[in-house]
Parts: structure tokens; sequence; C-alpha cells
């Protein structure tokens, strides 16, 4: 039998408003709001249909907990708010997701008044926050050397504890915050700090993210990091770290590395120094999904590196490579990917963000794509701390509008020729098939550049088949070897 909404069970109508609640969220919304600026109060507004809905959204705590702050620049409404939620632990929350996209705002329409009512009710509920986005600012006021940075908001983490914090989020505009005394959260499950570096102790700690243009003390993010033994995805952005010679002024047991088991997803993006001495101060398992994004790096320091990553790059289940160029905005990037051919190339964080699986590096210059000789020494150092063995599969992933000279061609068949178990040749994605031509056919007759080659994978079919009808069609007929058969993806 078919029921009205208004016969629904009180149960069924709880169920119903929770789900209203996911998908139709308060926009932001300030008193003294811009005239173009629209906002809507969501689900909120099924409070005000009927008074038997009133009654029943307001006997769900967890609603307005969830909205307790972040949606609304006005104390008294965050206090209302904060008040129907009863017990419940509280969020201060939303605010910052318009940064991600995760929520709707206008071009006009400015955080600020929300960032600074967030801190200013952090302090009195800091100990049934559950989930906390803040907002550090600078706050810089003149003095005789220059400026210094005031400290109020600052103390709103600092040497504090969050007894029943899960979540949290940390970004600032201060630049100058060096050395801080940690913050307690033992409860605390996922941190992301974005442009701010704070010390911190979270014991059940399994996700990490800093992005920080700050100087950071390397003895100040070790003991964070040795702090959290049950980390299972971290994600650092370091570009200056210091303390990092004056060893004698450490404690016996900092030399040991950190032991981190349930690590699976190490990305580093930054200058190389930092992640040198991040891969000697932890314990990685090899089983981990490393990618390296540096910046500021001679080629010779990413060639260097791979000395610290032997390990995951010769790991018996990283049986693919994977070989790309991209034009992105005029930037043009050579990609080199060796992962587990189980397992995604890509995979999502905890954050929702993508990252690459495996081992991934790349080559990137503006305008201009990478020189052969820089390609042949990324490539050369990479294979040489490979096992060569484990390559079955060979992907060229998007070979855009990239032209190759004869002896760049012939560049990556004298690099690639050591790869004798490649089983699998994949090829597509925005690219015409003859590149892979040139590749596998050379002009000059030569012993097959992959002798066990059984299979040409090409993927889309929509973007690749059509194109079998050029002279690319003679990739299928012109590879030496025992080819068996050609695949779609």
């Amino acid at each position: 039998m078919m029921l009205s909404v208004d016969q629904l069970p009180e149960d069924v109508l709880h169920d119903l408003f929770d789900w209203l609640s996911v998908i139709d969220q308060p926009t932001l919304f300030i008193a003294n709001r811009a005239p173009l600026v629209e906002t809507s109060l969501g689900w909120i507004t099924a409070s005000h249909v009927c008074r038997r809905w009133r009654s029943s959204i307001l006997s769900m705590p967890l609603l307005w907990a969830a909205i307790a702050g972040g949606v609304s620049a006005s104390q008294a409404t965050c206090e209302t708010f904060i008040e129907r939620a009863g017990r419940a632990p509280l969020h201060f929350w939303t605010w910052h997701l318009q940064h991600f996209g995760r929520i709707e705002s206008h071009p006009d329409y400015s955080v600020s008044p929300l960032r600074r009512m967030v801190a200013q009710l952090t302090p009195r509920y800091r100990d049934r926050l559950e989930r906390l986005a803040l907002y550090i600012a600078s706050g810089r006021r003149m003095s005789v050397d220059g400026g210094i940075s005031d400290q109020r908001d600052l103390a709103i983490v600092e040497k504090c504890s969050f007894p029943q914090l899960k979540d949290l989020y940390l970004e600032s505009d201060d630049h100058h915050i060096r050395v801080t005394a940690a913050f307690e959260a033992p409860k605390l499950e996922n941190l992301y700090m974005n442009q701010i570096f704070l010390a911190f102790r979270a014991p059940i700690l399994r996700f990490l993210r800093i992005d920080s243009r700050q100087v950071v003390s390397f003895k100040t993010l070790r003991d964070g990091i040795a702090s959290s033994p049950l980390l299972e995805e971290l994600e650092l952005g370091l570009y200056n770290v210091y303390d990092l010679v004056d060893d004698a002024s450490l404690p016996p047991n900092s030399h040991k590395k950190i032991r981190l088991p349930r690590l699976a997803v190490l990305h580093y993006h930054g200058t190389c120094q930092p992640f040198r001495l991040l891969r000697e101060a932890i314990d990685v398992p090899t089983t981990a999904l490393l990618s390296m994004d540096l910046s500021e790096t001679t080629q010779a320091e990413v060639i260097f590196l791979f000395t610290y990553t032997r390990d995951f790059i010769s790991h018996p289940k990283n049986d693919s490579l994977r070989l790309s160029f991209t034009d992105d905005n005029n930037t043009k990037t050579f990609h080199v990917q060796i992962y587990q051919s189980t397992a995604a190339a890509q995979h999502a964080t905890a954050d929702g963000m993508r990252s690459r699986s495996g081992v991934y590096v790349y080559l990137r210059d503006s305008g201009i794509w990478p020189r052969g000789d820089e390609i042949r020494s990324l490539m050369t150092a990479l294979l040489a701390a490979a096992e060569l063995g484990n390559i079955r599969y060979l992907d060229f992933d998007r070979i855009s509008d990239a032209c190759f000279e004869t002896e760049e061609i012939a560049m990556f068949q004298r690099v690639l020729r050591p790869l004798t178990d490649v089983t699998s040749v994949s090829v597509g994605r925005e690219s015409d098939l003859h590149f892979a031509h040139r590749l596998l056919c050379p002009d000059a007759p030569a012993s097959p550049l992959f002798p066990h080659l059984r299979s040409l994978v090409l993927k889309p079919p929509r973007d690749t088949i059509p194109q079998l009808a050029s002279s690319s069609l003679r990739v299928l007929s012109g590879v030496d070897g025992p080819r068996q058969h050609m695949e779609t993806k």
C-alpha cells in the first residue's frame, strides 16, 4: 500500500531527512551578503513545512551538529544550531570545501566572515569538536624589525587538546610560523595542513597531508610522524626545511627509522633534499605506492634519488612501464611510471584527489618538449634501478603532438631494447599509432625490439580504430615477432 509523505512512519521520515541533508546541503551564507549572491537553506527548509516535520528534524541532533560552524557567519545562528545539536559531536567544517569544488559558492562570495566565526567559536567548544576546518590568519603587525606575527589565532591550536577530533583541516597565510608546541588529538584520523605546518601528536592518525611553503622543522615533522604509527596515506609537499645537521641535540633513538607498517601511499612533491631525508627517516613498506613530484631539482638529483627508491622500482609486482607526453597549457611534460598491472594506474586518496600508483617521475618544460638526452638519462637511470625481467607490459599512454626525429626514435629503441620480456604493448589516448609504428617497425631491418611480444592493445577503440585506415595500420602487420592478437579497451 502506498503512503503519502505525511503518513510515513517516524523512522522512515528520519531516513528521508538523513538523505536530504546529504543531497541538499545549505550554501554558505552571511548576514550582509552581496546582492548577487544567492543562498539556500537546503534541508533546513524542510523544518518549515509542517509541525510534524519540524518536530522530527529538531529531534535529529546529528543533522544540526554537522552545520554547527562554517555555514553561517552569524554567532546567534551558530549558537542555535549548537543548541539543537544537543550533546552530539560538533562539525566546524563546511566553509573550506568550496576550495575543492565540493560545495556551491558564488564568485563574489568571501568566506572570511565564516573563517573568523569558526576561530571565535573553537576555543569554547574545543572538547566537543569532531571535525574542524580552521584558518589561522597571520595578523601581522608592524614592529621595529619589519613585522611580527600575532599569535592569537595560533593559540587556538598550539599546546591544546582536542579529545573528540577526528578530522582537521588547517590553512594559513602566515609563512613565518616556526616551531610550535604540539597539539594533542588522540582520536584524530585525518589531518590536512594547507600552507601551514604545526607540531602534532595523533596516535591513531591514518591520513596526513601537508602542503607547506613555509620553512618547516624537519625534526618536528619527524616527531609528528613518529607519533602516528598507524599512518596509511602520507602526502607531503615540502620546499624548505631546517635543523637538518644538528644531530648532537637529538635524542639517541632519533636515528632509528620510523616504522609505518600500514603505510600504503607515499606521495611527495617539493624539492629533493627533504625527500632524501624523509626516505632516510622512514621505513616505508615496499608494497606502498610511491610517487614523486619534484621541483627546483636538477636532473642529476632526480637520478640520484633512484638509489633511495630502488627497492620500490625493482619490486616484483611492478611489471608495467608507462611512457607519456602531455601538453597542458603549453607546459610540455614527459612522464615515466612503473607500477603493478593488476592495480589501477591511478588511485583516489583519502582527500578525494587522484594520485598515480607505483613509482612516478616526470620531466617538464615550458613551451618546448624535454630534450632527448634528458629523457634518455632519466629512463636509463630508472631502468638501471628496475628488475628488467619484471617488466612485461609497455604502455604509450598519451603521445599527443610530440614530434620525434629519427635519432630520438632510435634513442627510445636503444633504451627499451633491454626489456626483452615485454609481451604486451598498449597505445592510444589522444595518440595516433605513428609513434608505435616507428618504434616497433624500424626502417632498417633489425632483430625484434620485443621478441616475446604477443599483443598490441588499442585504447580506447573509438579513438584508435578509426585511425587504422591511415598508414598506422602498418603497426598491425609490420611488427616482427610472434604477435598473436590485437586487443581493444
